[in-house]
């Protein structure tokens, strides 16, 4: 693509982009739930040739993995870590859409999840033992 086509394109969004900045500003979400984003944001999407696949499970570990890898251990608190971390967890149970083998396979999955966060405390082997946890999602589930 020549470079004066991406800017003409560029400028040819540019007012339902502001638009759609500006209504996401009106309702600023906090955390990890954020489903009047999601919403305007899936809507702005609509029509444009993309496979959009919602996996409330693979965002939710998605967003562990986030939160888990943007801690500093020199400067963080690990208590806020694992409260953020649980928040996560909680909304992966609270959304799962999940039915049948998978979900029972999921909760499997999760088990181990769970006792790591039962006593974490953020010492790098509860990290690395979440991290390795996490890092397996992908193996098992799309």
């Amino acid at each position: 693509m020549e470079l004066d086509t991406l800017i003409a394109e560029a400028r040819d969004l540019h007012d339902e982009t502001v638009a759609l900045r500006r209504t996401l500003h009106r309702w600023p979400e906090l955390g990890n739930d954020l489903p009047i984003t999601r919403e305007n944001v899936l809507a702005a999407l609509e029509g444009l040739p993309l496979d959009i696949t919602l996996h409330e499970t693979t965002s939710g570990i998605a967003n562990m993995v986030g939160i888990l890898n943007a801690y500093e251990p020199a400067s963080g608190d690990p208590k806020a870590l694992k409260v953020a971390l649980e928040e996560e967890f909680g909304l992966i149970f609270e959304r799962c859409t999940m039915e049948g083998e998978a979900h029972n396979q999921l909760h499997n999955y999760l088990l181990p999840i769970h006792q790591v966060l039962r006593d974490f405390e953020g010492d790098e082997a509860q990290r690395a033992a979440l991290g390795a946890q996490l890092a397996v999602y992908g193996n098992y589930f799309e």
